[in-house]
């Protein structure tokens, strides 16, 4: 998992999604397709994150033999030269070769390299992308401002246009601002979206006018993305997070559904009182697109006064809680500081009467991984009330159940007894004849799986029964 600790942060933006996604590998041997939940492998890439061994890089012996190379070469100008020549195929795979390439370079030429890092600024492959931008960025510091905003062109090179403000954004350079604002009028969206996160990174505070003035004419849900970003972003400074938070309730009688949507979001990411009882009391209103909007945004709050809210939302109506369950899943996974810092009871005081006022599916799968009696009564509320979906879930929480207290072991048998019971009679009385040749065997396989799991929490065989006397048949 250290190999891919790179990829936590699109990890985290996948589960903020969909918490119950999952990753299928299927064995090109067997066919068999082995599925495992994201939210399994989210905390065992954060562990990875935090050791301090640093893992071998195939970089390490490319930059050797490139050096190398650049020894037997005479004279500054030909290695220059050299370097320049690994550059020149931006759709080439050789990626740790024009890594090393780009560093070279930066050491002989200064802020002069910044003209060569223009192609690989917004390149496609993030290590490319990435590590240029911040040779870049370096290069602005040592005096390359004004070479890098000359080669800005978002009219002819949007793409590139994004890369230099991403550049300029690394550097904090106050030139980037001024063509950040620029590019707000231009297209691809891409740019635009960018440049709001440049605005947020170099000006602060005073960036916040400029990004709500830009929410209130874009349309673009790219463009509502970034504003929403940016304003966390800048609310993120603890000098900031009450001149953010007071400017969006000040303008929120003055925005239309979809803006106070992006306001929503970002007050909910504040999160302090005063911002959770501005999203509370906008629970009462009777537009459903912005309630939904509001319940969304509610469900990204890391604090946990933000489930009595949605709870509270959901007691209104059966609209209101179909509404909110479709986002209460993403409350079973987001914590103080960030995704996976909550406990399961955390988790089940939210879920367990959730789940009784919206029974939706994503809220069922997520309790297939919570190991406790709650979250199987749970489940088996969903499948006396005819939830298809909570047979699956049950089974497959006692096949996980790494072991359950003897407490929850009863209530776990008692949940398997009922799916036993359902499946027979719901799917399998009478046997096959007549019935779907499908559907017959996948029930008759679900009940195998559940009276396997039974044996497995309920273990008949580990104490005598009292009243039991063998020789009674003889």
């Amino acid at each position: 998992p250290g190999a891919f600790v790179e990829l936590i942060p699109a990890m985290e933006t996948v589960l903020l999604g969909n918490p119950t996604k999952t990753i299928n590998i299927k064995d090109p041997r067997t066919g068999l397709v082995t599925s495992t939940p994201l939210r399994e492998i989210h905390p065992i890439m954060v562990a990875a994150a935090k050791k301090p061994t640093v893992l071998p890089s195939i970089k390490d012996d490319v930059a050797r033999l490139f050096d190398a190379e650049l020894k037997e070469i005479k004279g500054s100008g030909a290695q220059i030269k050299h370097c320049i020549n690994c550059l020149k195929d931006p759709d080439r795979k050789n990626h740790f070769r024009k890594l090393v390439a780009m560093e070279r370079l930066a050491e002989l030429l200064g802020p002069d390299v910044i003209e060569l890092l223009l192609p690989y600024l917004n390149h496609d492959y993030f290590r490319l992308r990435d590590h240029s931008r911040q040779l870049a960025a370096n290069a602005i510091k040592l005096g390359g401002s004004a070479m890098l905003a000359s080669a800005f062109d978002p009219e002819n090179e949007p793409s590139e246009a994004t890369g230099i403000l991403a550049a300029f954004a690394l550097s904090g350079d106050k030139k980037g601002a001024v063509l950040a604002e620029e590019a707000l009028k231009h297209e691809p969206v891409e740019l635009r979206y960018q440049a709001l996160h440049t605005l947020a990174e170099i000006l602060g505070g005073k960036a916040i006018d400029p990004i709500l003035n830009h929410l209130q004419s874009a349309d673009h849900p790219l463009d509502q993305a970034g504003c929403e970003e940016a304003l966390t972003l800048i609310a993120e400074n603890s000098k900031q997070t009450e001149v953010v938070r007071d400017t969006l309730i000040k303008l929120l009688p003055k925005l239309d559904i979809s803006d106070k949507g992006s306001a929503y979001m970002v007050l909910a990411r504040i999160s302090d009182e005063k911002c959770l009882d501005v999203l509370e009391k906008a629970g009462s209103t009777d537009s459903k697109s912005e309630f939904n909007l509001l319940a969304e945004a509610v469900s990204y709050s890391p604090s946990r006064r933000a489930d009595q809210i949605l709870l509270k939302f959901a007691k209104t109506d059966k609209a209101s809680a179909e509404v909110v369950g479709n986002y209460a899943s993403r409350r079973l996974i987001i914590g103080p500081n960030g995704i996976g810092d909550i406990t399961d009871k955390q988790r089940m005081d939210f879920a367990e009467p959730m789940i009784k006022l919206s029974m939706n599916k994503q809220l069922i799968d997520y309790l297939s991984t919570i190991y406790d009696a709650r979250a199987l009564r749970s489940l088996n509320y969903c499948l006396e009330n005819g939830v298809i979906g909570a047979v699956e879930s049950l089974v497959s929480n006692a096949e996980r159940a790494p072991k359950y207290s003897p407490d929850d072991a009863k209530v776990a048998a008692e949940a398997l007894r009922n799916v036993i019971e359902y499946i027979e009679v719901t799917y399998l009385r009478g046997g096959p004849a007549g019935k779907h040749h499908a559907v017959y065997p996948r029930w008759k396989l679900m009940q195998a799986r559940a009276g396997k799991a039974l044996l497995k929490v309920d273990k008949p065989e580990a104490a005598p029964i009292p009243t039991f006397d063998p020789l009674e048949f003889e």
